[in-house]
């Protein structure tokens, strides 16, 4: 149901002696009576506004925005840096497997790593051990436990050992500094 202003007018309470337009005195006697009192009201507050940004406001913002787009940068080169590892591996795995003679230098960089040694054991995968043609010096066991490609060079004092996975983000984050 659709109300109009004079509808809404007429359920007004209203004051003492105030008539609306065309009622008689009559018409008054049967509406509510409001008496006449006197309304306080509490001071309109000015509108407040919130303040204008200040030059440091604005500059904790400006370190703030950096240091996320910062870190948010360190986290995809985090990702790339990954996926370019993952990738590294598999054709690290695929020359190890199919590339005559490398497993020999895959095994023969590792052994370099680690100084001139004049006795290494190296533990290697069975297939591994296999393809390696090892340099004087060197005794090969294979070890079904290691995994492909997993090298492990005992040597005086303990054991250095090196996954392809390992192998391959040394070499990416290399290329990527």
């Amino acid at each position: 149901m659709r109300r109009t202003a004079a509808a809404f007018e007429a359920l007004r309470p209203r004051r003492v002696n105030e008539a609306r337009a065309g009622e008689t005195m009559a018409d008054m006697s049967s509406a509510p009576v409001v008496p006449d009192v006197q309304r306080t009201e509490a001071p309109i507050e000015p509108e407040t506004r919130p303040a204008e940004p200040s030059s440091d406001d604005n500059a904790c913002a400006r370190k703030t925005d950096e240091f996320a787009l910062e870190r948010f940068e360190a986290a995809v080169r985090e990702e790339a840096i990954r996926f370019a590892t993952i990738a590294t591996a598999r054709a690290l795995r695929c020359a190890l497997r199919d590339a005559d003679g490398a497993v020999t230098r895959y095994v023969d960089d590792a052994l370099r790593a680690c100084g001139r040694l004049l006795r290494a054991s190296v533990r290697l995968h069975p297939a591994d051990a296999h393809a390696y043609r090892p340099q004087r010096g060197v005794d090969v066991a294979p070890d079904a436990l290691l995994a492909r490609g997993t090298i492990a060079i005992d040597i005086g004092g303990g054991e250095v050992a090196a996954t392809i996975e390992e192998r391959a983000e040394l070499l990416v984050r290399a290329a990527c500094a």
